[in-house]
């Protein structure tokens, strides 16, 4: 179960979370906890990116996901990292017409004020940033 604990540090792992194909609500549930009292359609917005990102995570990894959230100064970081399972790394390209998917990572990125990518020899991590004082690309 995910819990978050709020603690003011420069740098704070607020909560992790293990998913699976079957468990994406707790996914959603954790990031609506973390956006309590946020604007509702910011709230949606980083919801589905991170959602996303989660779908992605186990559909190409090995079917299993974590999600991590951290607060660092005024800004969260919602990452999502998955066993690697074949040499392709996650890219953000924008989708074309005919293309029946593909197009997570790239919505993700337009509904978040930063998406990183980092892949290891054993892990694909992406990160989504979320500055809780500025504006978002979405508004």
């Amino acid at each position: 179960m995910f819990s978050v604990v709020r603690r003011r540090a420069a740098s704070q792992e607020v909560g992790q979370l293990e998913f699976t194909m079957d468990s994406l609500f707790r996914v959603r549930d954790a990031v609506r906890e973390m956006l309590a009292g946020s604007d509702r359609e910011l709230t949606a917005d980083v919801v589905l990116a991170v959602h996303e990102v989660a779908v992605n995570s186990v559909v190409h990894g090995a079917r299993l996901g974590v999600l991590r959230i951290w607060e660092i100064g005024d800004e969260l970081i919602f990452q999502i990292e998955n066993p690697r399972t074949h040499d392709a790394a996650p890219v953000v390209q924008a989708p074309t017409a005919d293309q029946q998917s593909g197009r997570g990572l790239w919505l993700a990125s337009h509904l978040v004020d930063d998406l990183t990518i980092e892949v290891t020899p054993d892990k694909a991590i992406v990160r989504l940033h979320l500055s809780r004082t500025g504006p978002t690309p979405a508004s």
